[in-house]
C-alpha cells in the first residue's frame, strides 16, 4: 500500500497557518467500530472516526505520533478494530478527542 497516496491531508496546510488543524481525507474501512481512517503523514497525525452504536454516539480521535507503517497496517488490517487496539490505542500515542467533523 501506498501510504501517501492513500492517506493524505487536503487541503495543504496554508503557510503561517496553524499546524494544529489539518482536514484529512478519510477513508472508510470495512470494521464494527471504525467508519473511516485518515492520515497526515507530515504531522504524523492519525484521525479515526468510530462508529455509534446505542446509546454511544459516533466519535472523532486524533492520535499523534504515529508511524505511517501503522497507519498504512490500520487501513489495510484484516480486523482494523483488533489492529487499532493492539497498535495504536495501547500504543501509548497522545489523544483528543474532537467535537464536530474536523480535528
Amino acid at each position: 500500500m501506498n501510504i501517501s497516496a492513500d492517506l493524505h491531508p487536503t487541503p495543504p496546510r496554508p503557510e503561517g497557518g496553524s499546524a494544529e488543524v489539518v482536514a484529512v481525507t478519510p477513508i472508510p474501512v470495512t470494521s464494527s467500530q471504525i467508519a473511516a481512517i485518515g492520515y497526515d503523514p507530515a504531522a504524523r497525525r492519525l484521525v479515526v472516526r468510530f462508529r455509534g452504536s446505542g446509546r454511544r454516539l459516533e466519535a472523532v480521535y486524533s492520535y499523534d505520533g504515529v508511524p505511517a507503517e501503522i497507519a498504512a497496517g490500520l487501513v489495510a488490517a484484516a480486523s482494523p478494530g483488533i489492529y487499532f487496539n493492539r497498535h495504536i490505542r495501547h500504543g501509548g500515542y497522545p489523544f483528543r478527542r474532537h467535537d464536530g467533523d474536523q480535528p
